[in-house]
């Protein structure tokens, strides 16, 4: 009775999953790249894999306005990236494990970026920030709040990172 009664407990509960399961958001293709389109028709790019990329300020007609999640971790040929000024956001750990990627430029319109932005990123030792950004700012290549008090993120290959 016991195992019949466990049984039918997890069904009920794989039954139960499945619809957050299916209501994740469908990856579009355009080219090369695979994104994702928010509740306001803007894209958020979601994946790719090169050496060396400049994101795109549109995809199929809508305006990309952010790097999703993890959008190129693990990417550890990427050793240079330019971000269209279309960007708002970046998501958390997007450019984690990037080993190559040396130096970034962050978009006058970021005002939001997300943990562990450059997790993992032994190489970058430079990180500078579009002039006129309301959010952030770089001091000696490191990223910080507009206040200058609060590091957001430390280049992991400045010879100075321990």
């Amino acid at each position: 009775m016991k195992k019949t009664l466990a049984a039918i407990l997890c069904a009920m509960l794989a039954l139960a999953l499945l619809p957050a399961i299916g209501e994740e958001a469908a990856s579009i293709r355009s080219g090369d790249y695979l994104y994702t389109l928010a509740d306001d028709g803007t894209a958020v790019l979601s994946r790719y894999d090169p050496v060396s990329l400049s994101v795109p300020d549109m995809f199929d007609g809508h305006a990309v306005t952010a790097i999703g999640d993890e959008a190129f971790s693990w990417f550890t040929s990427l050793s240079a990236i330019t971000l269209p000024a279309s960007v708002t956001r970046i998501g958390k750990y997007a450019f984690e494990f990037c080993e190559n990627l040396t130096s970034i430029e962050i978009p006058a319109g970021v005002t939001a970026i997300g943990d562990g932005i450059f997790y993992g990123c032994r190489s970058l030792n430079e990180i500078n920030v579009s002039p006129g950004n309301p959010a952030f700012e770089s001091v000696g290549g490191v990223l910080f709040d507009k206040t200058a008090m609060k590091i957001c993120a430390y280049p992991a290959g400045r010879p100075d990172a321990g």
